[in-house]
């Protein structure tokens, strides 16, 4: 075998030694410095477990769109953990600040769905590409990111303490 055929299979060999790794590696991160800016462990825990809740319902809506995870499409799983803890995070801090789950939802949702509506309309362009790594990355974020955001602050008000 020689040509594109190697290099395919070869490519295809390191992308799936390295997504593994990457995405622990992304999401490690992601942890520390939810840790260092949170500091409180209940509010890390809460922040963090209500990203892991919504990365699980948006892999699940993914697969019931008929978006598959595919060697194209691993690098937008990185990408959905940094962007999908955004909202998290405020929602967080202004729970923090001892307003009811409403009010937070109220404070921070328009300009959290503003926000992600606009991140994922712009990966949603991408869905046009003729070439189909490009397009596949595209329907991962356009489908994904509006998933795991909303999923996420749901989780986080719902497992939240109630400040009453």
């Amino acid at each position: 075998m020689t040509g594109i055929r190697l290099l395919q299979g070869t490519t295809l060999r390191v992308l799936l030694a390295d997504a593994p790794r990457v995405s622990a590696g992304a999401a490690l991160l992601v942890a520390l410095i939810v840790t260092v800016g949170l500091r409180r462990r209940r509010d890390v825990l809460l922040t963090l477990v209500s990203l892991a809740g919504g990365l699980a319902w948006a892999v699940g809506v993914l697969a019931v769109t008929g978006v598959r995870l595919s060697i194209a499409n691993l690098v937008g799983l990185p990408i959905l953990v940094g962007l999908g803890v955004d909202v998290v995070l405020h929602l967080a801090l202004r729970l923090r600040e001892g307003l009811s789950p409403a009010r937070a939802l109220l404070t921070v949702g328009r300009a959290a769905t503003v926000s992600t509506l606009t991140t994922a309309v712009s990966f949603a362009a991408l869905i046009a590409a003729s070439t189909g790594s490009i397009r596949a990355l595209g329907e991962l974020v356009a489908v994904g990111l509006p998933v795991v955001t909303a999923a996420s602050a749901v989780l986080l008000v719902i497992l939240a303490p109630s400040s009453d």
